[in-house]
């Protein structure tokens, strides 16, 4: 019996969004858990209302995985979204979302992008979901479900895992090597830093370390003193609101290192006016911006989904570098959202592991980003040349790091990006 029909007899409370049928009939057998199954998944997918009930009771949700988010990302960013799952008792106890299309492997030479090659690719988002009552050895069974399929599903296509936790059951088996890919690295383990919002800004502040403390209430001092209190940050929330947002946080993006040398930033505007009209039909995005002097000097934006804030992205003017305006706007902001109205209980400071993000977070875990290439002569020589390029990064970090130049080197290209 397949997942979808067994499904049908379950009543669940939570309908958040209206219901279609499936597009896609399941392919499924019988394994370690009682049935596994696996198809694609749509907006309006009537197993919407079941994933998401199961994202929420799980530990460290992440973003990648709440289905509704995901679907809508991937619309916008031309993507099929498939979801497997595995039930037992006819009640779903694990699921996985996969995106498929097109991609892109990018080698990079530390900050400088050397090649990117267009790839059509399978990609997954912090790993597979499991129900909290799972117990370890039943989380390692349907992790080697979801990799089976998987096996089957790449069809000679690379697999790229972004933000897999470390402790995860998928990870360690993708380390046992009974599997039929080669496991790359893209990048370093990073640090995955979150804050739990106390009740109050004076217990945030109190959570800070002394010096953190010290130099935060100084940057927001100096900046105010100096505007005369014509420093605030702005929220924007609404549909109407993304056009004005744009207008702003575009300038400051454009002038920032992430834009000009990474090719990060926002960059699509009409991309980004549908993806952000959608998503606040939800509830979900909310962007932010700081002026001084009703001039905007950074920006930041992210998603509300249940009890967590995902931070996006964050970008800053340049020229007030000086004025510590990326810190003062966090700062503004984690005080806007433990004062809001129905406060979220955790600020997700997401991927990267970065100095001012460390500064005032309380909780962390580590991540990595793997590729997994099918084992045939083409990924060999794919596989090959990536693996030759990370190398030489991370050699030519250890040296910079043995002589203490990393950060000098880092700030060099910055400022190389961002002179104009």
């Amino acid at each position: 019996m397949g997942l979808f029909s067994a499904m049908a007899r379950i009543a669940f409370k939570h309908t958040s969004l209206q219901l279609e049928s499936a597009v896609k009939p399941a392919d499924f057998g019988r394994a370690l858990a009682d049935v596994f199954s696996h198809r694609t998944i749509q907006e309006r997918d009537p197993d919407i209302a079941t994933l998401d009930v199961l994202w929420r009771s799980s530990r460290d949700p992440y973003i990648e995985n709440h289905p509704g988010w995901a679907v809508i990302n991937a619309k916008h960013e031309g993507l099929l979204v498939s979801v497997f799952t595995t039930s037992r008792d006819d009640r779903v106890d694990s699921y996985a979302l996969v995106e498929e299309g097109r991609g892109a492997l990018v080698w990079l030479l530390g900050y400088l992008r050397i090649y990117r090659k267009p790839i059509e690719r399978l990609s997954l988002g912090g790993g597979p979901v499991f129900a909290p009552e799972l117990e370890l050895r039943e989380r390692y069974e349907r992790a080697r479900e979801l990799l089976a399929w998987l096996s089957r599903e790449a069809r000679g296509r690379p697999i790229f895992l972004h933000g897999l936790p470390l402790d995860s059951p998928f990870r360690e088996i993708l380390q046992s090597r009974h599997h039929r890919f080669w496991v790359m690295p893209q990048g370093r383990r990073q640090v995955h830093f979150s804050l739990d919002l106390p009740e109050s800004v004076a217990a945030f502040y109190a959570g800070l370390g002394y010096k953190t403390r010290k130099s935060i209430r100084y940057s927001v001092r100096k900046l105010e003193k100096e505007f005369e209190g014509r420093v605030s940050l702005k929220t924007f929330s609404n549909r109407d609101d993304v056009p004005n947002f744009l207008d702003d946080a575009m300038i400051i993006s454009q002038k920032t290192h992430q834009y000009r040398l990474l090719k990060l930033g926002l960059r699509d505007r009409e991309k980004l006016h549908n993806q952000f009209c959608e998503m606040t039909e939800h509830g979900w995005w909310h962007g932010y911006i700081l002026y001084c002097n009703e001039k905007p000097v950074a920006f930041i934006w992210g998603y509300r989904l249940s009890k967590v804030f995902y931070y996006w992205d964050i970008g800053y003017d340049p020229q007030w570098h000086t004025w510590s305006v990326g810190t003062v706007a966090l700062v503004k902001l984690i005080e806007h959202l433990i004062t809001t109205k129905d406060p979220p209980r955790r600020l997700d400071l997401l991927y990267g592991e970065l100095e001012y993000k460390k500064r005032v977070a309380n909780h962390s875990r580590y991540d990595e980003n793997l590729y997994l290439f099918p084992k045939s002569i083409r990924m060999f020589f794919l596989s090959g040349s990536l693996w030759l390029v990370n190398t030489i990064t991370d050699k030519a970090g250890s040296i910079l790091d043995r002589y203490n130049l990393r950060a000098r080197v880092i700030r060099f290209l910055r400022r190389r990006a961002t002179d104009d």
